[in-house]
């Protein structure tokens, strides 16, 4: 289950179950004096076949909480979108179409004389930035959108002021320590929302949503741009506006927003590639020289399809080299994939540790238990070659 505020999202893979978890959850709040506003639930289905117009939900009687009597509620089923905190997810348009007239419906006060441009810029910032800056966060907008409502606060600024020319966007939301009017940039905001909401996905601390989020990065890493991270600047060069169906649409939105400002994302954990629990495809398409899609495809079909069913690597603080089981080629013998062992025998050998880290170090590809220990080797001798007097000196003074 899914919980912020009063919205929740029950989730199942069947209906039977559903009903009986929303049975439970209804005794459980109802112990408590809550009621569910069943006239606003919806129930969304997703990947189901011919899927009714709606579902009997149990639920319990609101007139004796008290009684263990079942009492059924017609839901509406929904299939096309899901909802939650009032915003309908991964749907950028129709989010900016409620933010496109919440910024047209604004007006500023009517006096005699005109408010000064400070007063205004408080104005926008504390009765309509502070009312759009939290549905972004829900769920950000493309940046050409973003952008458009820039303009319409600008827009709205030329109209009061009167002024014979429209402000630049640009220039109106530039900072005053840049000649700008230093209005709130909606875009900006936009920005910020969905490549920090990209990183929290990532680093997610429940571990059930940071499992969720790395396997859709790697899904889109994988499928999508041939195992090349698409947070390197590599990555960044390719467009994905096209898979909003397939892909979360705020990443899509982040990844275009650290395309457009030449920023990268990088992976501090790729030790899955030194404890060998990686694919030889995904090794492959890392590598120039590797061997063939049908190669690979016959060493899968006898039972082979990751680096580790093949050897292990073996590191050193100054070597690292992959190690090949010797028994793989007794196994191999009486199969198709024997024909090819020679040219798979020394692309493995060759394996360069140094070509496989998509980031700036190889020492990304150590585990995390190997860092620490590099870490705390390298500040303990840190503070055995410091001349600075030792913290724990012997003193005559004794405390009664």
């Amino acid at each position: 289950m899914v919980k912020a505020m009063d919205d929740s999202e029950v989730l199942s893979t069947n209906l039977p179950a559903l009903q009986q978890t929303c049975l439970l959850l209804e005794c459980f709040q109802g112990a408590y004096g809550w009621i569910t506003s069943w006239a606003k639930s919806e129930a969304y289905a997703h990947q189901v076949h011919d899927p009714p117009t709606s579902f009997q939900m149990p639920s319990i009687n609101p007139s004796d909480l008290s009684s263990s009597a079942t009492t059924w509620q017609s839901v509406r089923v929904v299939t096309d979108h899901v909802k939650f905190l009032c915003t309908k997810v991964n749907a950028p348009h129709h989010q900016f179409l409620i933010l496109d007239n919440l910024t047209t419906d604004f007006w500023l006060p009517d006096f005699h004389t005109h408010l000064p441009i400070p007063m205004l810029c408080k104005l926008f910032s504390q009765l309509l930035v502070s009312r759009v800056q939290p549905q972004l966060a829900y769920q950000p907008l493309t940046p050409a959108d973003a952008l458009l409502l820039d303009f319409r606060i600008a827009h709205c600024m030329h109209e009061y002021l009167g002024f014979p020319f429209h402000f630049n966007t640009h220039l109106f939301t530039l900072p005053l320590t840049f000649g700008g009017f230093d209005f709130p940039s909606i875009s900006r905001l936009n920005a910020a929302a969905a490549v920090s909401g990209l990183t929290h996905d990532l680093n997610h601390f429940l571990l059930a949503f940071h499992t969720m989020a790395c396997i859709i990065y790697h899904d889109w890493m994988c499928q999508l741009n041939h195992c090349i991270s698409l947070l390197s600047p590599t990555g960044l060069r390719r467009h994905f506006a096209t898979c909003h169906a397939s892909l979360p649409s705020s990443w899509v939105i982040a990844h275009q927003v650290l395309r457009s400002l030449s920023l990268s994302l990088v992976d501090t954990d790729q030790s899955y590639i030194s404890s060998s629990k990686v694919s030889l495809r995904h090794i492959a398409n890392l590598l120039p020289h590797s061997p063939s899609a049908h190669t690979l495809l016959n060493l899968a079909s006898t039972g082979y399809h990751n680096l580790s069913d093949v050897g292990a690597w073996i590191t050193s603080s100054v070597h690292h080299f992959f190690q090949i089981s010797s028994e793989l080629p007794a196994y191999l013998r009486f199969t198709a994939a024997y024909k090819d062992w020679p040219s798979v025998h020394q692309w493995l050998q060759s394996l360069p540790w140094g070509k496989l880290v998509q980031g700036p170090s190889p020492e990304l590809l150590l585990s995390p238990s190997a860092w620490h220990a590099t870490a705390e080797a390298y500040l303990t001798t840190l503070s055995s070659l410091s001349t600075y007097p030792s913290h724990h000196q012997q003193t005559n003074l004794f405390w009664v």
